[in-house]
């Protein structure tokens, strides 16, 4: 501000009308930051109407418009003003012709005229009130697209997101049940004290986060099914190469442990994944070499050795503890198997990790189909859920088929099964009950090893380790456990559907 010839007071006279001109500011800005934010709803719900994007929630439609009034509110306050600007708005809005103007542009005049124009400029400033010199008007033109916009967002939120009814109602009960058992299970993912160091805390974070989505009253079908996807991306991202290779390696070394009586203890906890004894049972194995004969102690240390070669492809760690371990326990030292149960905890936390990231894959693949089935079928109550899962499991390339996957009229699939020749739902295409001697060969992993029933027969070209038995004494046993891996495992929909498909085939005329 220049202080030449009084333009002190005429300087302060102005700054005094400034706060009329920032409330004046604020409100022409703020009606345009609304008509705008509105503007730009109108077409965000055109495009969710069009499902280029997702159902948005209310919030989100007020958040723009009043955001943008906010802004609007805070840039008219801490605006600088200018003093030519402010004596120019004063000059136009009061009818001043533009004495304040003119009083400014002669601050570095000293004679009478300039003084005398200085003085009545001041006079009628100072006369002036601030919000009688910059009187808030709203923009009518911008006020009526406004009002227009905020006609249009309001019917298009009323079409885009209808009333609950009774079919949102049951899907809401849909997905509240899946949040349940998503939160359940990050209640188990962290209270498991194996997967402490192997981040499980992140895993569950993604669990408990996605519950919480689904609990959203905001949240459709579609909207629920994406989080979900989202959700089993990020899992997908956290698998390890490693871990498929401690599987593999805990199964060689169940396999090993399973032929002596001595180290059975340590093949049963694998087959049940309780590595943590598994491990313990392996780390009392030195002190029975220890004080075992000399018959024994060379089993131990012979069991070991072996371990030791089966796992060295898949953990060369564990390979070389085992291998020492053998070598010790040949010697009758008490700690022979500590080194090799810590590689195994190792080992079994990799495996669990894996495991459990596995099952809680498998669970958000469950959520989504059970909530995408809920909603088909609110959209679409005719279809039926037998239908659509064979026309899943007929698709070409899924599960395990090797034919074209097509469907006949009636219903059949024309694609050659695996291990069957024909897929097909039909017993008279296939029964197992007339395959040679009414056998399978059930190899050894890491499952509980059958055993010779009465009246079993050695195939004398079966491997060694594998015994032949009456498939129809197993049948209920695997079909048992193929289902708790699909529940447990992350399996394609389509492959979980040919499993059952193929064990209903199996199953003998008459039975089931």
């Amino acid at each position: 501000m220049r202080q030449i010839g009084g333009g002190r007071a005429l300087g302060e006279a102005l700054i005094e009308l400034s706060h009329g001109a920032r409330i004046a500011l604020a409100v022409d800005w703020m009606t345009v930051s609304i008509a705008v934010g509105l503007v730009i709803d109108c077409l965000m719900l055109l495009l969710v109407r069009t499902r280029v994007l997702p159902v948005l929630p209310a919030e989100a439609l007020v958040l723009l418009p009043g955001g943008g009034a906010v802004v609007a509110l805070v840039a008219a306050m801490v605006r600088p003003l200018p003093l030519p600007w402010l004596a120019r708005e004063v000059d136009r809005r009061s009818g001043l012709r533009e004495r304040a103007q003119t009083a400014l542009e002669t601050l570095d005049r000293d004679d009478d005229l300039a003084r005398a124009l200085r003085l009545d400029a001041l006079t009628v400033l100072r006369r002036t009130q601030p919000l009688d010199a910059f009187r808030p008007r709203v923009p009518v033109r911008v006020t009526l697209v406004a009002l227009v916009a905020a006609a249009i967002v309001v019917g298009m939120q009323a079409l885009v997101a209808p009333p609950p009814t009774a079919d949102t109602e049951r899907l809401r009960q849909i997905a509240l049940g899946e949040a349940e058992r998503i939160e359940a299970l990050a209640d188990e993912v962290e209270a498991d004290p194996l997967l402490a160091s192997t981040g499980a805390a992140e895993m569950a974070a993604i669990l408990r986060q996605t519950a919480e989505a689904l609990r959203n009253q905001e949240m459709v079908p579609e909207r629920a099914m994406a989080r979900v996807a989202e959700a089993e991306r990020s899992l997908t991202e956290m698998r390890s190469a490693r871990a498929f290779d401690a599987a593999a390696a805990l199964s060689r070394m169940a396999d090993v442990f399973d032929r002596e009586a001595v180290t059975r203890p340590v093949a049963h906890a694998l087959d049940r994944r309780d590595y943590a004894r598994a491990a313990h049972e392996l780390a009392q194995l030195g002190s029975r070499a220890a004080q075992a004969s000399g018959g024994e102690r060379d089993a131990i240390s012979e069991a070991l050795r072996l371990a030791g070669a089966a796992t060295a492809r898949h953990d060369e760690s564990l390979a070389q503890a085992l291998r020492a371990a053998a070598e010790r326990a040949r010697l009758g030292d008490p700690s022979s198997t500590h080194s090799a149960s810590q590689e195994l905890s190792r080992v079994g936390a990799e495996s669990r990790r894996q495991e459990t990231l596995e099952r809680a894959m498998s669970q958000l693949q469950s959520s989504r189909s059970t909530i995408g089935s809920g909603g088909m079928d609110s959209k679409a109550p005719s279809s039926s859920a037998a239908g659509a899962s064979e026309r899943v499991a007929g698709q070409p390339g899924s599960g395990g088929q090797s034919g074209s996957g097509r469907e006949d009229a009636d219903g059949e699939q024309a694609g050659a099964g695996a291990g069957t020749g024909i897929a097909s739902n039909s017993m008279s295409r296939y029964d197992p009950a007339m395959t040679q001697a009414n056998q399978v060969e059930v190899p050894g992993g890491d499952f509980d090893r059958p055993s010779f029933s009465e009246g079993g027969v050695q195939d004398p070209s079966a491997e060694e380790g594998t015994v032949t038995v009456d498939y129809r004494s197993v049948l209920p046993t695997y079909y048992e456990r193929a289902t708790r891996a699909m529940q447990d495992r992350y399996v394609p929909l389509g492959l979980k559907e040919l499993v059952r498909q193929y064990f209903s085939s199996l199953q003998p005329p008459g039975v089931g």
